[in-house]
């Protein structure tokens, strides 16, 4: 009766804690946490000298032609806006999206509405840590097992298949006079940006223009409300052909961005399979733990790449 009661108890508290992460304070407070690391570290190691750090910074770079201080801006707004959004729950205020409601409802019952009272959100600051720890957790496992897997599976597509020693020995601008402060800012810069882009925005577009289409009404979604933003992200259903086409679709993109001249990887066999499995484990983390966790993962993934270079 002893270890039912063990196991049932640790259930609960591994289902209360999987019910936290859809509360938007622990999404945007980590990824506040991340972006003040990278923006931190950047400009403490700023080089003038990199011509880019990676693919990401190279679009910025590109980017800051016409806005000034590339990715500073962007983090600072971010940073900004969701850090209000944190003291709203904390204080218990209603947001733009919540006063938007209230009176929706006051127009459809008149003068008796009584809008609701927002309490003050507390958080489990255990949960902060459990999330990192998840991120770390998963990152660890993929750098250990992703190279076994991408050895397996290329030397069935190529037996003669040279296998790197780094995925990234193969990139043209392999020695670009990094420091390693700037590789920890750049891990946490990558982390955040890549995840952002690629599992956030591109997936939702991805799923929306899928939705859309009339050859796949049948994509069952999910829309998580944690950002207070209508995000629109399919539900794992590995039975649905049109999971799968959005998957693969944004895994593509996600592989083929890093090849864009002169910054990205070598075009081969080896490199291809890497960048696509990984963005797959990548999606589906995304999918079933969401953003915070996601960049946490891809954040230590990256670190480890650094430390173990």
């Amino acid at each position: 009766m002893a270890v039912v009661f063990v196991e049932t108890e640790f259930y609960k508290a591994i289902e209360k804690y999987n019910n936290s992460l859809n509360h938007r304070f622990y999404e945007f407070g980590h990824l506040i946490i991340v972006l003040l690391f990278y923006e931190l570290l950047l400009l403490v190691s700023f080089n003038p000298h990199v011509l880019a750090y990676n693919g990401v910074d190279a679009w910025f770079k590109f980017a800051q032609k016409v806005v000034p201080h590339g990715t500073l801006l962007i983090s600072l707004a971010l940073i900004i806006n969701w850090g209000d959004l944190l003291r709203m729950d904390w204080m218990g205020e209603k947001d733009r999206f919540d006063r938007r409601k209230d009176n929706e409802e006051k127009k459809k019952k008149g003068k008796d509405f009584k809008p609701s009272v927002k309490k003050p959100f507390r958080p489990n600051w255990y949960y902060f840590s459990f999330m990192a720890l998840e991120g770390f957790v998963y990152g660890s496992l993929i750098i250990i097992i992703l190279p076994w897997i991408v050895s397996f599976l290329g030397n069935i597509a190529d037996p003669n298949l040279s296998i790197p020693f780094s995925i990234d020995e193969s990139q043209s601008m392999r020695d670009y006079l990094s420091n390693f402060v700037q590789d920890i800012a750049l891990a946490f810069g990558a982390g955040f940006y890549e995840e952002i882009i690629f599992r956030g925005l591109l997936f939702m577009l991805i799923a929306w223009l899928a939705k859309k289409s009339k050859y796949f009404k049948q994509l069952k979604t999910d829309t998580q409300t944690v950002t207070r933003m209508k995000i629109t992200v399919p539900k794992f259903n590995p039975k649905n052909s049109g999971f799968w086409w959005v998957v693969s679709v944004g895994t593509l993109i996600y592989t083929l961005s890093h090849y864009l001249y002169p910054f990205g990887d070598e075009f081969s066999v080896y490199t291809v399979i890497y960048r696509f499995l990984f963005g797959l484990v990548m999606f589906y983390i995304f999918i079933k733990r969401q953003l915070a966790i996601t960049v946490w993962t891809h954040t230590f993934y990256d670190l480890w790449y650094f430390i173990t270079l």
